[in-house]
């Protein structure tokens, strides 16, 4: 179904069913309120007199996430690769062509050391792009220092319109030292 200019009405016209379910109900479908799914969700518009409902996901890992490798300088998922432990920090939304991706975790120092890590995200489904030092955030520790908490917000456009999963990524330029807690991920699909 699609928007239909709405009719000019003159005086003493006979109004005929087909007159009101194509200019009022079928009109009142096309409404955000009538496309509504689901809560906290928002429209944009993707062309002329069209809107289309978009879902915000957000994760955050619960546990801690320790290296256990070497030095690398390779983006790697939280849960695989040289990283140790917790479940996938990802999400799954409907975009458009832009997505707003908020981003980030808190950086702790390990064995007396000083740590640098960078924090980014790659995406897989209908686009697919690597984890980026473009729009990464950085973390560093000093010896002094025990914790320090970062995030960043990009809005990332040049999407592929369709099913795009975010998946937060970290390296290290020492793994064996590194150690991020409570990382998350929110994405705003527009």
């Amino acid at each position: 179904m699609a928007w239909t200019a709405p009719r000019t009405w003159v005086t003493s016209e006979v109004v005929t069913a087909a007159h009101l379910n194509a200019h009022v109900r079928d009109n009142l479908l096309e409404t955000a309120p009538a496309k509504a799914t689901t809560n906290g969700g928002i429209f944009v518009a993707t062309g002329a007199n069209a809107i289309a409902e978009r879902v915000r996901g957000f994760t955050a890992g619960d546990g801690n996430y320790v290296g256990t490798g070497s030095s690398d300088d390779t983006y790697l998922s939280l849960d695989s690769g040289s990283w140790g432990s917790g479940a996938t920090v990802s999400v799954a939304v409907t975009t458009g062509t832009s997505a707003l991706v908020i981003y980030g975790a808190n950086l702790l120092r390990q064995a007396g050391a000083e740590q640098e890590t960078t924090l980014s995200y790659r995406i897989a489904g209908d686009t697919t792009v690597s984890a980026s030092d473009v729009w990464a955030v950085r973390m560093y520790v000093d010896d002094v220092t025990n914790m320090r908490s970062a995030s960043r917000v990009n809005l990332h456009t040049g999407l592929t319109a369709g099913a795009n999963t975010f998946f937060l990524q970290a390296k290290s330029s020492d793994i064996s030292n590194a150690r991020l807690i409570r990382p998350y991920l929110f994405v705003l699909p527009i």
